[in-house]
């Protein structure tokens, strides 16, 4: 979705699918495959005083990137 190449925590559309789909029915929230599942759960884990300024500095330093990557191709 994101458009990287599969590696890390990066797993590839089937993979993602498969595991929502294997959730399915079965689950009330799934995260895909097992590689988003455990990050999700650590990431649970820690308070959200802490995750929420960080995922928000991730969320806009990816927007910029994008508009950049945009901009240029305009």
């Amino acid at each position: 979705m994101l458009r990287q190449k599969a590696g890390g925590r990066v797993v590839t559309t089937e993979v993602a699918v498969d595991g929502m789909l294997r959730d399915l029915g079965k689950e009330r929230m799934s995260f895909g495959c097992f590689k988003h599942d455990l990050f999700n759960s650590v990431l649970f884990m820690v308070p959200i005083w802490v995750t929420g300024p960080l995922m928000l500095k991730i969320f806009k330093s990816v927007h910029r990137k994008q508009l950049a990557k945009a901009q240029k191709e305009a």
